[in-house]
């Protein structure tokens, strides 16, 4: 998603490359990385919403052989809103580091944006799993302009050797994390977020989890499959740039 404020004129006008000129006047922008939010305009205006889902968290396990969490999903969509038209969401939750031996990782919530009309989803991802099987990503939802799934946790190995890196989500989004095995079955790697590096200059993007650290997430990104309690997923979000559209 676009970092900042700093980005929105050449975020803007990759918007209307090829249409009728227009004039945007910014209105400011709504940032939520936590819970319920919402925006109910005065005016009439352009929302430019971004919203992505959170990541879920990898397995943990001392025996190895555990799956890492997946990625969350994001989406764009822009919206013309009447004076009281308002727009209102929730940003999912990250899956919570796994601590008990063994168990699984924990599912992320799903981050939601609500219009006039319409719902959006930006699908959490999914917690790892001590028998070292693929936790899907998240999905979206919804009638998005542009939306995107995250990547897949890497699945536990059954041999020092065995186990897969997390799923990439590319175009646009991060990477995924790398397996780790040593002297016992391989942890799976975190999968990536969704991203939209490709379309939007400024936006950013998840790297999933390398499997058996417990660091910090990247936004949207799973953790990986370790021998030590696991790391939360990274943290969802959602963006919404106002303006306000003169045609010239």
């Amino acid at each position: 998603m676009p970092a900042g404020a700093d980005k929105l004129r050449s975020f803007v006008g990759q918007q209307m490359s090829g249409q009728r000129k227009v004039r945007y006047t910014f209105l400011g922008v709504r940032d939520s990385a936590l819970g319920h939010a919402g925006y109910t305009p005065t005016q009439a205006c352009v929302a430019f919403i971004f919203g992505s889902g959170p990541g879920g968290s990898g397995s943990y396990g001392t025996a190895g052989g555990t799956s890492g969490g997946s990625g969350g999903a994001a989406g764009f969509k822009k919206v013309f809103l009447r004076p009281g038209q308002g727009l209102s969401w929730i940003v999912g939750t990250a899956g919570a580091s796994s601590s008990v031996d063994p168990s699984n990782g924990s599912d992320a919530t799903d981050t939601v944006v609500a219009g006039a009309g319409f719902v959006l989803t930006a699908g959490g991802g999914k917690g790892g799993k001590t028998n070292g099987a693929v936790a899907a990503s998240g999905k979206y939802s919804g009638p998005w302009d542009l939306a995107r799934n995250g990547g897949d946790g890497g699945a536990g190995g059954s041999t020092i050797s065995g186990g897969t890196n997390g799923a990439s989500s590319l175009p646009g989004g991060g990477n995924g994390g790398a397996k780790s095995g040593s002297g016992i079955p391989a942890f799976g790697g975190g999968g990536a977020s969704a991203g939209f590096t490709d379309k939007f200059e400024g936006a950013i993007s998840g790297n999933g989890g390398n499997a058996g650290f417990n660091t910090l997430s990247d936004q949207g990104a799973g953790s990986g499959g370790a021998a030590i309690p696991t790391a939360a997923g990274g943290s969802g979000r959602v963006i919404v740039y106002l303006f306000v559209a003169t045609l010239l």
